[in-house]
């Protein structure tokens, strides 16, 4: 979906003194280009962060005509991506129930062992997790087999199905939606390359 920033500053003077003094180049021109180019900067991160959390818990929503809308509803992410395949019966949920941090790692050995050993040999799947998914996993094999002499720590993929790789979601939060598929499946576009930040101004 085609997504639009647009914002109106209404008080550039307060703004200008919370702006790093020794970058003003143009002393007290009316039109700043160095501060503008610091706004935009900021613009420009702003905008790059909601995208990476939008990416992932964006949820569209159709857009109303002269009316703002929140970042999170300009797409859909990956967990109502995920959600909605499900719903359409195009992606096969296992009937496992949610891990506890004391069950962790039983739960995604016998994650793995409910898939299809055929998929399972290409050598290509890919688990994709939480962070705090992958940090607990660690910690609950640790509390269970940290004494044994051929102990791992913080490894990245599944002991007993080496050929399975752990990926972290980024902002994926406390979500414990652990995803199964073979690696290249999920990639992300844009339109034109680097065209969030092609800015218009208009000065009144």
């Amino acid at each position: 979906f085609d997504v639009m920033f647009a914002h109106k500053f209404s008080d550039l003077k307060q703004l200008e003194k919370t702006w790093i003094g020794y970058l003003n180049r143009e002393g007290s021109n009316v039109m700043k280009w160095s501060f503008i180019e610091f706004i935009l900067a900021e613009t420009g991160k702003k905008l790059h962060n909601e995208r990476e959390l939008r990416r992932i818990n964006g949820i569209w929503k159709a857009p109303i005509a002269n009316t703002p809308g929140a970042a999170m509803s300009a797409a859909d992410g990956y967990r109502e991506f995920i959600r909605k395949k499900i719903a359409a019966f195009q992606i096969r949920p296992f009937a496992l129930g949610e891990y506890t941090d004391n069950d962790i790692s039983n739960y995604i050995y016998t994650f793995c062992g409910m898939i299809p050993q055929v998929v399972r040999d290409t050598n290509n799947v890919v688990l994709y997790v939480s962070s705090d998914t992958l940090t607990k996993y660690w910690k609950n094999r640790e509390y269970l087999y940290g004494q044994n002499q051929d102990y791992k720590p913080n490894v990245t993929y599944v002991p007993e199905y080496p050929n399975i790789r752990l990926v972290v979601v980024p902002n994926l939060g406390v979500s414990k939606r652990i995803v199964a598929t073979l690696d290249g499946n999920f990639h992300t576009y844009e339109d034109g390359a680097n065209e969030m930040y092609n800015f218009n101004i208009e000065q009144e």
